[in-house]
């Protein structure tokens, strides 16, 4: 922008030539070849798609280096849940679809209905980027019986990474049901640190998890998303270095009726594996000796595990000693 418009260099060839140059490389380090924002967060997708439409719009640079921000454009209605707020999957904060109407036609139709375009398709399936989404109705009119599922696996750089490899958020029957922490700060306070930390997530903690980070960036750990007659079904694989671990998790869903989680992990040692949802703030978890169930107004949910190996279940709501959790 600023070798556009300074008078020294606005017609300039070697600018424009730098500009013709640069901003293609930028964008393609900003978003993947599907269109999705590569920093591992729905607010910064819709930062950056902000972002660059309003350099486009200055009318400064050639339209077909927008290209790849057009699809970002499309691809955002994603990261909205049905009550049109962003699911917090990242490094995020809420934000209202209000703010991002005027970006894309099908944001628009999502904000009231009363415009623009309703989204034909009902999965988002990103494997190259990290991302898997389902969502069966698109009217607001329909907010109690549509069903929202964003799954996510991604890690491409360290820049507003954290460690929710293969965590998701549920949203059913006109509510947030399962949730993510999103950000709390950029600093090293403690409870900075929780929101970055595995605990945070709806994922499986490995033992004390004291590490931050894997070694290397893997990429996308979706494989597979689709829907088979009334049942969604997405996957995901990502193999844990530090503790020589893959972690493969499948998610099950019927709308309006259950969401099946299965995580299978395999490795050559010893672990303690424990498996972390985070409910929406409005419910209340009970346990009693035979089982487990959420309540909120005029929604019970049942929780039952599975599994054929000795487990114990704990319920907690705003620890922080001897550390945060809940």
């Amino acid at each position: 922008s600023l070798c556009s418009v300074l008078p020294d260099t606005a017609d300039s060839l070697s600018a424009k030539e730098f500009i013709s140059e640069s901003l293609p490389v930028l964008i393609t380090k900003q978003f993947s070849k599907e269109g999705i924002h590569l920093e591992h967060s729905s607010s910064y997708h819709l930062f950056a798609v902000k972002l660059f439409e309003n350099l486009k719009k200055l009318n400064l640079f050639p339209l077909e280096l927008f290209s790849a921000v057009e699809l970002a454009k499309k691809n955002a209605k994603w990261f909205f849940q049905p009550d049109g707020n962003t699911n917090l999957l990242g490094d995020s904060a809420l934000k209202n679809i209000r703010q991002f109407r005027n970006l894309h036609p099908e944001l628009l139709y999502l904000s009231d209905n009363s415009g623009g375009k309703r989204p034909e398709e009902h999965i988002g399936y990103f494997p190259e980027s990290g991302y898997s989404f389902f969502r069966n109705y698109w009217s607001t009119s329909d907010l109690k019986r549509t069903s929202y599922l964003a799954f996510s696996a991604t890690y491409h750089s360290s820049v507003h990474k954290q460690r929710d490899d293969l965590s998701f958020t549920w949203f059913d029957c006109g509510k947030p049901i399962i949730t993510d922490s999103g950000k709390f700060s950029y600093g090293d306070s403690a409870k900075a640190s929780f929101f970055r930390s595995r605990f945070a997530h709806n994922t499986v903690a490995i033992d004390a998890e004291d590490h931050l980070f894997p070694s290397k960036p893997y990429g996308s750990g979706i494989k597979h998303a689709e829907k088979i007659g009334n049942y969604y079904w997405t996957n995901g694989s990502v193999y844990r270095m530090k503790s020589g671990t893959t972690h493969q998790r499948h998610l099950l869903l019927l709308p309006n009726k259950w969401l099946v989680v299965i995580d299978s992990l395999y490795s050559e040692r010893e672990h303690k594996y424990q498996q972390l949802f985070h409910f929406a703030e409005d419910f209340n978890v009970i346990k009693s000796k035979k089982k487990i169930w959420a309540e909120s107004s005029k929604t019970k949910l049942f929780i039952q595990h599975v599994s054929t190996n000795p487990t114990e279940s704990e319920i907690i709501r705003g620890q922080t000693k001897p550390s945060i959790q809940g």
